[in-house]
């Protein structure tokens, strides 16, 4: 089943109810009711200007020609030269005002996409894949931009022509017109029959395009590991795969979409020529003027064209109507918090886990948390050790409300942690991960990010505080050095030292320290305790930690294994009392 069912099926069970994409485009262009007033009044110049050459044609011919009146003749010239100066006015008015008006709401619509994009819970990028969220960001968006500016203009004045000329045709000569109607079905149908393959066949290439950026983006961050095994002739051939299967979708889509203007153009330019044979003869016959003629075959040429422009304007519609599915689709999916507030919970009183179970949901037959029960006070020190797995970073991820308990409960000064402001929660922590990210920014942006409006004295005190200064007055610029993608200029341990830096320069009440200098050597891991203890002295800190001497002074220390809580103390407790606790002291966290 295709990414886009799949997706649907989420929302129908998550009772929600996808737009449908004509009514999104509509609210697109809601804001700009000047720019839409604009396009329809060029539209309707262009389509009049178009439609009375035909008048002056007939004009031209009967009362010129034929008559050789030489005023009539030069009277209904100028009136061509004027209907042509409408006609390129009004071309410049549309396509000025179109192009503009693509751009304003394939701006806001990319807005809208990136604020949603931050704006998800974790569990759904569970499902997610980031090639995909890229191509709806750029490929669908330049598909709907690229409609606006051209295609949807295009399409009401083909509209427009099409019944002005059909109207005009009937008056002309009902009779040939009656011809016309009769073979109009044989453009018609197959317009449909194709247009709607045109359509599945396109979604089926802009899914597997996701599939391919979110491979190209994963290999690409892990370029390193690559190179060191050797393994990028097995990843070409794999992303060589995955573009061969999108060709493979292209190829029938072209066939069809160039099959279907073909077929128009074969059926319609035939059908021109049936009509003109049979126009002849009536002109033969007297029962029809030269001019009427010359008039009708000009509006049988509107009427095929614009039937010959359904063709493409229909292909492109299909095309954007299934980037504005995909485009909806993702709008669609749940927020993180829809009243997200920004207090400031400074500061706490007491946390409390109570009996909390977990499982992660793209995981859900393996319970990682199997009901455990912590308390956290203000300036209290509480470490949580043991082996790799035994769910340590869970306990932060549901402290941060990145996930939510599937049963037992989290307390903030016994008031239900889930009706807590979700920024408020989060204002609580200053999170140092065991991986640091590393923005493509200065080290002076990279640390701002955790208080983009502090003063000058806190950002030195953290840049301090964290041994900063020793490695950023080495670089060219100082603080102002751009890190590249990902940090790529800097070593393991002076990334660490940027995410300590960030996470002092927060100020929260509680940090959260998870293998806070796993990446650092001996001396600068010494520097970074020692900042740390009169960091963490007014507040209060959760340790994961396999060799932080900081275990040893917090103020309880619990042992997990397997989800569960094996033992919990303090340092010297614990190695009288648990063989596991003493056996990692030994081998991990202690010096």
């Amino acid at each position: 089943m295709v990414e886009y069912e799949k997706i649907k099926q989420t929302y129908a069970m998550a009772h929600f109810q996808l737009s449908s994409p004509l009514k999104f485009f509509t609210q697109l262009l809601k804001p700009y009711p000047g720019d839409i007033i604009k396009t329809i009044l060029a539209v309707f110049m262009t389509t009049a200007a178009i439609l009375g050459v035909g008048y002056g044609l007939r004009q031209l011919v009967d009362q010129g020609f034929s008559a050789e009146n030489q005023h009539l003749l030069n009277l209904s010239a100028l009136t061509l030269f004027g209907l042509a100066s409408v006609l390129s006015f009004s071309a410049y008015l549309r396509t000025s005002t179109t192009s503009l008006l693509a751009e304003k709401i394939t701006n806001d619509l990319r807005q809208r996409l990136f604020n949603q994009t931050l704006a998800l819970p974790f569990t759904t990028y569970e499902s997610l894949k980031l090639g995909g969220i890229l191509s709806t960001l750029s490929t669908d968006t330049d598909q709907i931009r690229q409609f606006t500016s051209g295609s949807a203009a295009v399409a009401i004045r083909t509209v427009l022509q099409l019944l002005g000329a059909t109207t005009l045709l009937i008056y002309q000569s009902p009779k040939l017109s009656l011809y016309v109607f009769t073979l109009l079905p044989l453009v018609l149908v197959p317009l449909f029959f194709f247009g709607r393959k045109v359509k599945t066949l396109t979604k089926d290439v802009q899914e597997q395009e996701g599939v391919a950026l979110s491979f190209a983006e994963e290999r690409i961050n892990a370029l390193s590991t690559l190179k060191a095994f050797g393994a990028e002739p097995n990843t070409q051939e794999i992303f060589s795969q995955q573009m061969h299967k999108k060709m493979s979708l292209i190829r029938p889509r072209t066939h069809y979409r160039s099959l279907l203007i073909s077929l128009v153009i074969l059926l319609v330019f035939s059908s021109i020529a049936a009509v003109l044979w049979l126009g002849a003869l009536e002109v033969m016959d007297d029962k029809l003027s030269p001019g009427q003629l010359s008039a009708f075959v000009f509006y049988a040429i509107i009427v095929a064209g614009s039937l010959n422009n359904f063709a493409d304007v229909i292909a492109n519609m299909t095309q954007t109507f299934g980037a504005l599915d995909r485009v909806i689709a993702f709008l669609n999916y749940k927020r993180e918090d829809q009243n997200i507030s920004s207090e400031i919970l400074k500061p706490f009183k007491s946390l409390y886990l109570d009996n909390i179970k977990f499982t992660y949901p793209m995981r859900p037959e393996t319970l990682v948390l199997k009901g455990i029960s912590l308390a956290l006070s203000q300036k209290q020190k509480v470490a949580i050790v043991g082996p790799s797995g035994s769910g340590k970073s869970t306990i932060f991820k549901l402290l941060l409300q990145f996930y939510q308990p599937d049963s037992g409960e989290i307390t903030l000064d016994k008031s239900p942690y889930t009706k807590t402001p979700l920024q408020g929660c989060r204002s609580l922590f200053a999170l140092v991960p065991q991986d640091p990210v590393i923005f493509n920014a200065s080290i002076l942006e990279n640390i701002k990010i955790a208080n983009p409006n502090a003063a000058t004295k806190e950002i030195k005190k953290a840049l301090y505080d964290a041994h900063i200064l020793e490695f950023s007055d080495r670089f060219p610029h100082g603080l102002e050095t751009i890190l590249g993608e990902k940090g790529v200029r800097l070593s393991g341990g002076q990334k660490q030292r940027i995410a300590l830096a960030r996470a002092l320069l927060k100020n929260a009440p509680i940090m959260l320290l998870d293998e806070a200098t796993n990446a650092l050597d001996s001396e600068s891991e010494r520097h970074i305790q020692q900042a740390l203890q009169g960091s963490l002295k007014n507040k209060a800190a959760l340790i994961i930690a396999h060799r932080l001497s900081t275990v040893k002074e917090a103020d309880e220390i619990i042992l997990l294994e397997d989800g569960l809580i094996q033992a919990r103390g303090t340092h010297k407790e614990l190695m009288n009392s648990s063989p596991l606790y003493k056996k990692l002291a030994k081998q991990q966290f202690l010096d």
